[in-house]
């Protein structure tokens, strides 16, 4: 039997988590960038952020005369750049680590990136971000390759010195940060439970804060990049106290896990039951519906209930064995007692016996015919051969109308040969005082 309720989640309140937000398409692509180059690109990528990218799409100026392609990479990725097909370009390796990668174009557009899917453009060009990179092409690096010639950096231009960077103030209160500073949100990394409003960023930004619309990344050491157009960094967003309602359809952080929330969902239980109550089992539906772990604005609970039924694990109850044993007894005595006995009237009687069909009267019968013990035969009086017989509680089966008991690690059973035969089958134990779980024979 199935039965199916209903629950209405959509008012079911979240306490906490994240939403993300739809994909971004690409503000900035290598493409565009390399189509405005008109004497030179500058690439600052220390730990392969963007590289093997920029290379695919700096293919049409890597060998163009008019245009310079330089870059700062570290000494694994310079020794592959020939491997990789690259001859044109003025390349050298360092060692000195950035945060991200930058990319200079002619000296007067700057852009920081994380990978191709995020590419920013810095809202002002900076002659400090120059002038740092300038200064580890020429006093921090090891080797480059030039030409399609790779060869090891002999002299040092320390003349080119690094700037100072001005120091950015942590105990200004900001619009949003990391936590190394004050702000009114916070900027995190992944995904976690925290007290105030926060954005995670889908980018390795380890120290950033926004000021009047623009964001401020540290691409490297203490110096801060600022970006306008930078919304798509933002990978998800807090909130608190939801309904399901409210969230519907987003992709949502809760508790240490990305979920769905669905429009609708099921969970179904099996229970078995006795014959004699499956039929009238009420289930509960509360605590059913408590065991559902996912999200739905609404959540149908389907329950079967269904009747235990016979198989292989039930084993025929030793009743019958030993009702068997007794009845076998019974029939050798009665035919020994035939071929003694010569008195047709003791040879009425025993047929009468032979005849019964219910065992225990059967044995009834015959303890009556050998405690009578009228007809003078000698063998009558060898208490060993014609003893009284006893029917034990435990040899009671009830009719095969009915059904047959079964035995399954201490507990009996009485598997019913149709279901219409409850009663009878209640009405049997009742009778005799026996003890068996109601189960069908068939489904």
């Amino acid at each position: 039997m199935e039965y199916t309720k209903k629950f209405d989640y959509s008012n079911r309140v979240i306490k906490s988590g994240f939403v993300y937000y739809d994909e971004f398409d690409e503000v900035v692509t290598l493409d565009s960038i390399i189509d405005s180059v008109n004497k030179n690109i500058i690439i600052y990528d220390s730990d392969d952020y963007i590289i093997d990218d920029f290379l695919a799409a700096a293919q049409s100026i890597l060998n163009n005369r008019n245009k310079l392609v330089i870059g700062l990479i570290n000494p694994k990725t310079l020794d592959l750049l020939k491997p990789k097909g690259v001859y044109g370009g003025f390349f050298r390796a360092t060692d000195v680590k950035a945060n991200a990668a930058i990319i200079i174009v002619d000296k007067k557009t700057s852009y920081i990136c994380w990978d191709a899917a995020h590419i920013y453009k810095t809202s002002l060009f900076d002659s400090d971000l120059y002038d740092y990179i300038n200064h580890i092409i020429w006093a921090k690096t090891s080797f480059e390759f030039c030409q399609g010639r790779l060869s090891k950096v002999e002299n040092t231009r320390l003349s080119v010195v690094k700037p100072n960077f001005k120091e950015v103030d942590r105990d200004t209160k900001y619009d949003l940060a990391t936590k190394d500073f004050k702000a009114n949100d916070l900027i995190l990394f992944k995904e976690a439970k925290c007290d105030s409003d926060a954005y995670v960023f889908g980018v390795d930004c380890k120290s950033a804060y926004s000021y009047n619309g623009d964001l401020y990344v540290n691409p490297f050491e203490n110096f801060y990049l600022a970006i306008n157009d930078w919304k798509s960094i933002i990978r998800s967003e807090s909130f608190k106290d939801l309904p399901l309602s409210k969230l519907y359809g987003r992709r949502i952080w809760v508790d240490g896990k990305n979920i769905i929330i669905k429009k609708q969902d099921s969970i179904s239980k099996t229970f078995i039951k006795p014959a004699d109550e499956y039929k009238n089992f009420q289930p509960d539906f509360e605590e059913i519906a408590n065991e559902y772990t996912e999200y739905a604005l609404c959540l149908d609970v389907v329950v079967n209930v269904n009747p235990m039924v016979l198989d292989s694990s039930y084993k025929l109850a030793d009743n019958y064995k030993k009702l068997e044993n007794l009845s076998n007894e019974l029939s050798k005595r009665l035919e020994e007692l035939s071929k003694l006995l010569d008195d047709k009237k003791a040879k009425k009687q025993i047929e009468t016996i032979a005849s019964e069909k219910i065992i225990k009267e059967k044995v009834n019968l015959y303890n009556k015919f050998i405690e009578d013990n009228e007809f003078g035969v000698d063998s009558l009086n060898n208490k060993k051969a014609f003893s009284k017989l006893k029917f034990e509680e435990d040899m009671l089966v009830p009719s095969d109308l009915i059904g047959k008991l079964y035995k399954k690690g201490k507990e009996l059973y009485l598997a019913l040969s149709k279901e219409t035969r409850i009663d009878d089958a209640k009405k049997w134990l009742q009778e005799n005082n026996v003890k068996a779980v109601l189960i069908l024979e068939n489904a």
